[in-house]
């Protein structure tokens, strides 16, 4: 009974797959056209419309430079700001890249509460 049962519930097995075709349906006969002398019965191969060529990368040079003139403009901006706009940016910063642990806030205790032990980093 348990076979039966086995057997209507079991997996079947399933055809093998078939490869995906490496190419597009016609493409070999085209490139074997394409390698055969040319005769005068042979059908004009169609050049589609010419697409332009892509712009030259920069060189390494020329990246560097551009990166460091984007980053002495920032400089120039954040050394223009007051010194009380620079000190918060610089906490808040402090907060992002250290997980919320940063040096001595203005009441002293590095931010925590009263009677609190320190926060230590790992």
């Amino acid at each position: 009974m348990f076979k039966r049962i086995a057997k209507a519930f079991g997996k079947k097995k399933k055809p093998p797959r078939k490869a995906a075709r490496k190419s597009a349906p016609g493409e070999g006969i085209r490139q074997l056209a394409a390698a055969l002398p040319e005769t005068g019965d042979a059908p004009a191969q169609q050049s589609g419309p010419a697409t332009p060529p892509p712009p030259p990368e920069p060189s390494r040079e020329d990246l560097i430079s551009e990166a460091m003139r984007i980053r002495s403009e920032k400089a120039e901006m954040l050394n223009d700001l007051p010194a009380r706009d620079r000190a918060k940016l610089r906490k808040l910063a402090e907060k992002m890249l250290l997980g919320g642990v940063g040096d001595e806030d203005a009441d002293g205790n590095g931010g925590e509460k009263p009677g609190t032990p320190p926060r230590t980093r790992h």
